[in-house]
């Protein structure tokens, strides 16, 4: 039985007076702080409550993800707040990745019915369009955005979006970009039909292909498609590729190479109430023709609904069929597919909403949620898989560790690594539904062996080389042991430990005689509760210091800043406490405008000073204790 998912308000805490004192800079005076002194320790000890008040979450943190300990299952950096509209409903998001960039449109009702967008250059660490994203169109009064759909391949970006009266008379909207979602081209109307298309999609691929798929309800019920062979620039006839009696709607497209692959949900009307089947079409040329559909379902009796459609090393299909999701899979172009099998089978009495999936070679990600009899909504829901479909994790509920419920059905892709976004509500209403993203970690490169060593041995990693500044590095085998770091060092993101591990793993970062060592994550750092992060000098008294230029430190373990042999410490990061900071030597913060939340333990030693030394800063006390010996 599943459990539902209980709103959880926002942390709620009084504010300290003698913060608001102490860190002038948020006011953006650029004086610096010194941790709080000992006058103030006697509230600093006094539980949260007692002592401070309202904290906002960081900027661009909705709550934590989960991080399961199952084999196989997927595991995700800290959700991220891409909307941050407050009481709005943000809702209809859809995610695209190309050349290691993640674009993210959404639906956005507040004063204005709107279609935003927010790209990411860094695979999704941070987002551009802070807080709440770019504006691309803006929904004429009286009319409804029925659905929004988003492609990219290198740095070409392409949208579309459905908007009308009604489902009859819906017309498809494309606005495109070239230099990765800064600018737009102007939107222009794609008709699909004389009839409307509330429910359309878009494929690309590298070579500037771009394939739209569209229904025409109202005129010849069959669904339609066109093809851009000059990245949108102009686009060919349409083609109807259903050609049926029945009606056909809500299509799904995906394209690989000369490889297009389209499914959509076929109403049989003959015999009463409409029966879905789930029919496949597939082209070999770019979408320049289409052969018959084939009937992928075969469901005679029972619905099968909302298809959806992923190219990886092979097709991959699911679709709602009654309370269960089915899947079925081809590895050979779809000339023949894998029997039936069943990724999720819900309640009596509930049903299957939104599945979705996308795959990227071996990788394959399945989503979707359940509404129960009480129209209760649970999920998202995941399931992964490393092998091309053939086998799939254990089932993930997305949502656990994240207050409130999801809103609309989640939208994925497999980048690689997988991409998640759907609309989230703390309330359980349209209002205040803000689109949270997800990343799944995913290691490039990884430490191999559950003995100490040095991070600039080659042998220590399964490339065999020493990371380097586009590699995403992971330090989870299961032991304790101590990965020790010198020198200057950049990566691209950083995982030290894991929830279900055993043992201790540890990262030092140290200055040897002669050189400061400074390691430097562009994209995002987190430090698992089986994790440690020590900055402690080994015979220097130069600098040792932790960078992470883009995201988040997000600390689940501990981090330890220790005298060692002396010099200066330094954290440049926006650091987001969940486990424990322990300042035992005197220690700057030195990022421009970045945010500390403490939402755990935060120590700092007797006689050490812990400094933001540069200005605009903030400091967030949103749970836990500052436990302050130091001055």
């Amino acid at each position: 039985m599943r459990t539902s998912t209980t709103p959880t308000p926002r942390p709620v805490v009084q504010t300290m007076i003698f913060i608001l004192l102490l860190l002038g800079l948020l006011a953006g005076t650029g004086y610096a702080w010194k941790a709080l002194t000992r006058s103030a320790l006697a509230h600093a000890k006094k539980p949260l409550a007692e002592t401070i008040a309202k904290a906002r979450p960081a900027p661009g943190a909705y709550a934590s993800a989960p991080l399961p300990p199952s084999p196989g299952q997927a595991k995700f950096h800290p959700s991220t707040n891409l909307s941050n509209t407050g009481s709005q409903a943000s809702k209809l998001s859809d995610v695209a990745y190309g050349a290691n960039k993640v674009y993210v449109a959404w639906h956005e009702m507040g004063t204005a019915s709107e279609v935003r967008f927010r790209a990411s250059t860094n695979s999704g660490a941070s987002f551009v369009n802070e807080p709440s994203g770019q504006v691309l169109a803006t929904i004429p009064s009286g009319e409804t955005l029925f659905s929004i759909a988003v492609a990219a391949s290198n740095t070409a970006v392409h949208v579309i979006y459905s908007s009308g009266a009604s489902e009859a008379t819906a017309q498809v909207s494309y606005r495109s970009s070239i230099d990765d979602g800064a600018t737009f081209s102007s939107p222009v109307v794609l008709a699909g039909g004389p009839g409307g298309s509330p429910f359309p999609d878009i494929a690309t691929d590298s070579a500037g292909n771009v394939q739209v798929v569209f229904e025409d309800r109202g005129g010849t019920n069959d669904i339609h498609h066109r093809l851009s062979t000059d990245g949108g620039t102009t686009f060919g006839i349409a083609v109807n590729i259903s050609n049926s009696a029945d009606e056909s709607i809500r299509p799904r497209i995906a394209a690989n190479g000369a490889n297009v692959g389209v499914v959509w949900q076929e109403n049989d009307t003959t015999a009463g109430p409409p029966q879905g089947e789930v029919r496949f079409a597939h082209s070999t040329d770019n979408g320049m023709s289409f052969p018959p559909s084939t009937n992928l379902s075969n469901s005679a009796g029972t619905d099968s609904t909302s298809p959806d459609i992923g190219y990886g090393n092979s097709i991959h299909v699911v679709w709602a069929e009654g309370t269960t999701v089915a899947h079925r899979s081809s590895g050979d172009g779809g000339a023949s597919f894998a029997p039936v099998s069943v990724v999720d089978a819900a309640a009596a009495g509930d049903s299957i909403r939104g599945p979705r999936i996308s795959a990227n070679g071996m990788i394959v990600g399945v989503v979707w949620m359940i509404v129960d009899s009480s129209n209760v909504v649970h999920g998202p829901f995941l399931r992964r898989s490393d092998d091309d479909g053939a086998t799939l994790a254990a089932e993930q509920n997305l949502a656990d560790g994240i207050g409130g419920v999801a809103f609309d059905p989640p939208a994925i892709v497999a980048a690689p690594g997988l991409r998640i976004v759907w609309p989230q509500t703390a309330t359980g209403e349209a209002e205040g539904a803000e689109i949270l993203f997800l990343r799944e970690i995913s290691c490039s490169v990884y430490w191999v062996n559950p003995v100490s060593g040095s991070f600039t041995t080659a042998a220590n990693w399964n490339t065999g080389v020493v990371p380097a500044a586009t590699d995403d590095v992971c330090i989870q085998v299961d032991g304790t042991y101590t990965v020790t770091l010198t020198g200057v060092r950049t990566i691209n993101s950083l995982v030290v430990g894991d929830s279900g591990n055993a043992g201790e793993q540890t990262l030092h970062i140290g200055a040897i005689t002669g050189a400061a060592t400074i390691l430097t994550v562009s994209g995002g750092a987190l430090n698992l509760s089986s994790g440690i992060i020590n900055l402690e000098n080994l015979t220097s008294t130069n600098q040792s210091s932790l960078i992470v230029t883009s995201g988040a430190l997000t600390n689940n373990g501990a981090i330890n800043v220790n005298p060692g042999s002396g010099g200066p410490r330094a954290i440049n990061a926006n650091l987001i406490n969940n486990g424990a900071v322990n300042i035992n030597v005197n220690t700057s913060f030195n990022k421009t405008n970045g945010v500390f939340t403490n939402n755990s333990a935060l120590n700092i030693a007797a006689t050490r000073t812990l400094t933001m030394q540069v200005g605009n800063q903030t400091f967030n006390q949103n749970g836990g204790t500052i436990d302050v010996a130091g001055s």
